[in-house]
């Protein structure tokens, strides 16, 4: 699922199995042929760092010889020179963003640690994978806590799942990318300036198309299995097939919540109370006078002023209580998983 914040919904005449959009204001993703270059910390600010599947090198200490003696076995030259860490490589980005800050003085989350109302998207169509941070932070926080620590030197290493059991540790800096008004142009900070959810969706540009350079417009669309199992899902069900009313659909939602199962819906069939062709994280479910109702929240971080929805507003965070029948017609996917 693919949507840009502020961007027009569209209506779709009938609930369809489509294949993941990619808006960003009607452009085409793109693809470059440069390669993607870990970042590498010289020794002299000591912190030598071999960038693979399994993480990182320990420090050595310099021989006298004037090399450097990995865990790799492999000898590097030693030359005694400062270099700033600005040797990071930074994704490529829209027109928009004319400057880079360093956020790394920020909290890297807030005093209560990652919540889904720190997820609040900004100007690339990553609802999908921003859905799932946000679900994933709701449903176990201690997930996104070892996914991303930060080093003394203010950098930050973020890990993926490339399946159950192997994981790649992306390092990035603290610099986010802003417009010339000084708005971050994509993930927004979060309660009390927390920074995890823009350094893990920067990290995921390097990730994601690891054949090219690291790039924000090349996360724009996918679907939340996807992001969920980047995120450490072992395994994933997409239960959409197996749903045929919105009390189906109900009975699963309070089931996943009884296992505590993370649950992301995809919109894009029928017009109704949310934004087409957009991810939402599945947060809670109800019986009110009598109607079955589901919560979700809007990675956004708002709701906008949308019509088919009195309960909407600039107001709740993204949260939103809906009709189970409503919500139903509009699904083209109903994804869970395990972490």
């Amino acid at each position: 699922m693919s949507i840009v914040k502020n961007n027009a919904a569209k209506t779709l005449g009938t609930k369809t199995f489509a294949q993941p959009v990619e808006a960003l204001e009607n452009r085409q993703m793109m693809s470059a042929s440069v390669p993607h270059i870990p970042a590498f910390l010289p020794a002299d600010v000591q912190q030598t760092t071999v960038h693979a599947n399994k993480g990182h090198a320990t420090q050595t200490t310099p021989k006298a010889n004037g090399t450097l003696s990995l865990i790799t076995k492999v000898s590097v030259i030693y030359t005694p020179v400062i270099r700033p860490i600005s040797l990071f490589i930074e994704p490529k980005v829209n027109s928009a963003v004319t400057q880079w800050k360093n956020f790394s003085a920020n909290p890297l989350f807030s005093a209560g640690g990652p919540s889904p109302k720190d997820v609040a998207q900004g100007q690339v169509g990553d609802c999908w994978f921003l859905a799932s941070l946000a679900e994933v932070a709701q449903r176990d926080p201690s997930v996104i806590t070892n996914s991303i620590h930060q080093r003394a030197d203010g950098t930050y290493d973020v890990l993926f799942h490339t399946s159950a059991t192997t994981t790649i540790d992306e390092h990035v800096d603290g610099k986010l990318p802003e417009d010339v008004y000084g708005n971050l142009e994509y993930a927004k900070l979060g309660e009390g300036g927390c920074t995890w959810v823009a350094m893990i969706e920067k990290a995921f540009t390097y990730f994601r198309n690891r054949n090219i350079a690291a790039d924000y417009a090349t996360i724009s669309g996918g679907w939340g299995r996807e992001s969920l199992t980047a995120l450490g899902a072992p395994s994933y069900s997409e239960v959409l097939p197996s749903i045929h009313s919105g009390q189906d659909l109900f009975n699963d939602v309070v089931w996943g919540l009884i296992f505590n199962t993370s649950m992301d819906f995809g919109i894009g069939g029928n017009a109704g109370p949310l934004v087409n062709s957009h991810e939402y994280s599945v947060i809670s479910a109800r019986v009110q006078n009598g109607v079955n109702q589901i919560e979700v929240r809007n990675p956004w971080g708002y709701n906008p002023n949308y019509t088919h929805n009195a309960n909407y507003n600039a107001t709740n965070d993204g949260y939103i209580w809906v009709n189970a029948n409503a919500v139903f017609a509009q699904l083209n996917e109903f994804v869970t998983a395990s972490l």
